[in-house]
C-alpha cells in the first residue's frame, strides 16, 4: 500500500475525518521492506530467478524445500487474512448494520477491500480500494503449476 497513490493521499489529506493518519511511524514503516520483497531477496540469495523453481513434485528431491514451505506459509497468511476481512465485515454488519463505525468508512468500504463489491456511495477514495492478496505472484505460480 505504500506505493498506492490513493492510500498515500488519504494518509496525508484525511480532512474528511479531522484526524491525522500520517505519522512518523508510518514513514519509518514505509521505508522498510515488505514480506514479498524479503521473500524475493531470499530467492535471489539462492540464485533462484523464478519463483516456480522452488516447487517440485512430492516424489522429487527439492533443494529448496524450505523456501517451498515458506511459500506455502505465505499463501496461508493470505488465505487467513482474507478470511479475517470477511469475518470482520460480518461482525461490523451484525453490530452496526450499514452505518460507519470506528474506522469511519463503514461496511461498504470493507466489502470493497475484501473484493466483494465496489462501494457505490459515500466514497472517500476515488479509485476502488480492492486490496489484492499480499503474495499475488505466488497465487499465479500455483495456478500455472496446477494447469501443467
Amino acid at each position: 500500500m505504500r506505493d498506492d497513490p490513493a492510500f498515500q493521499h488519504f494518509l496525508e489529506h484525511a480532512d474528511v475525518f479531522h484526524i491525522q493518519y500520517r505519522t512518523p511511524r508510518h514513514d519509518e514503516r514505509f521505508k522498510q521492506m515488505t514480506l514479498p520483497e524479503a521473500f524475493h531477496i531470499a530467492l535471489r540469495a539462492r540464485g533462484i530467478a523464478r519463483v516456480e523453481n522452488i516447487f517440485r513434485a512430492a516424489n522429487e528431491p527439492n533443494p529448496h524445500a524450505d523456501l517451498m514451505d515458506l511459500a506455502d506459509t505465505l499463501l496461508a497468511f493470505d488465505e487467513f487474512f482474507r478470511a479475517w476481512r470477511i469475518a470482520h465485515l460480518t461482525m461490523v454488519e451484525k453490530m452496526i448494520g450499514g452505518k460507519s463505525g470506528t474506522g469511519f468508512l463503514g461496511p461498504e468500504y470493507l466489502m470493497e477491500t475484501a473484493g466483494i463489491r465496489v462501494q457505490e456511495k459515500n466514497r472517500v477514495f476515488q479509485e476502488p480500494q480492492v486490496r489484492p492478496r499480499f503474495f499475488e505472484e505466488l497465487w499465479r505460480v500455483r495456478t500455472r503449476l496446477g494447469n501443467s
